[in-house]
């Protein structure tokens, strides 16, 4: 019996199926409110751990990288739910938790917007 390993395409192992990843997260950048809030509002910007932690993959925050992932793992397209944004239900001043959401929908939808129908965003 042969030990070989034989290496497979995606598309020869799905035979033309889509594979859609229904639960996959994306990586904020660490200093998108600070950047992004309105001066009345820095001060109170949450504060995230910075990432690139070990085993972190660029396609978190970089969209071409992640194409470049899906590639490889033969996955047609994602849905995307975001990591730090989900920290935001937990701020109690309305305004600043509107503000904070409008900043991290408005860089979903950038993101999102490198591979439109494959890079699906769920604020």
């Amino acid at each position: 019996m042969s030990t070989a390993i034989i290496a497979r395409s995606a598309e020869s192992v799905l035979g033309g199926e889509k594979i859609v990843s229904a639960d996959s997260h994306i990586m904020e950048a660490d200093d998108l409110w600070v950047k992004r809030l309105p001066p009345s509002l820095q001060s109170k910007y949450p504060v995230f751990p910075k990432r690139n932690s070990p085993g972190e993959k660029a396609g978190g925050w970089d969209p071409k990288a992640r194409i470049g992932e899906m590639e490889i793992d033969g996955v047609s397209a994602e849905v995307l739910y975001p990591i730090l944004g989900l920290r935001l239900f937990a701020l109690e001043d309305a305004e600043f938790q509107e503000a904070c959401f409008q900043i991290a929908n408005d860089w979903m939808i950038d993101y999102c917007r490198a591979a439109p129908g494959r890079l699906i965003g769920i604020p």
